[in-house]
């Protein structure tokens, strides 16, 4: 019995010897940055509109505006986020981010500077969502955009 127990504690520290050390955030910043890079699809909009904190209406399809100003596709570096228009038109910006919050942090001075992420598992999937203030309306006064982009390159 006593041979059995210390082939299973050698057994036990070779495993632990193999385990990674635990990733530092800047580390897993990185990483995530790294799934980032490439080029993603845009696949659905969809909007969510509130009035303060307090949710109106969920999932709703978005007017012709939002429409016009949203981009076909966005491309990843590990430091330029990039928003592609219709008619191949291109946008970019320096990007940070912070994935134990899942906020990508762009360098703008004006307009969306925080969006919030979620990666799929698979890495092929990426639902972004950002908070947009909208005037004129009297049943809502912001907005929650989300976009869900499939990876194609």
């Amino acid at each position: 019995m006593k041979k059995y127990f210390t082939i299973l504690a050698v057994m036990l520290s070779m495993t632990m010897v193999g385990c990674d050390k635990d990733e530092t955030p800047e580390e897993k910043n990185d990483a995530v940055k790294a799934s980032l890079v490439g080029t993603w699809e845009v696949e659905d909009i969809k909007g969510s509109t509130y009035k303060g904190s307090e949710l109106i209406e969920a999932n709703i399809d978005l007017p012709e505006e939002f429409w016009e100003e949203m981009p076909m596709r966005v491309k990843f570096t590990t430091t330029l986020f990039i928003l592609v228009f219709e008619g191949e038109e291109e946008e970019s910006t320096t990007y940070s981010l912070n994935s134990e919050t899942g906020v990508i942090v762009l360098d703008e001075d004006e307009g969306v500077s925080n969006l919030n992420y979620i990666l799929s598992g698979d890495k092929k999937t990426l639902t972004v969502s950002f908070k947009q203030d909208v005037e004129g309306e009297d049943d809502y006064d912001s907005m929650r955009i989300t976009l869900t982009l499939k990876k194609t390159s």
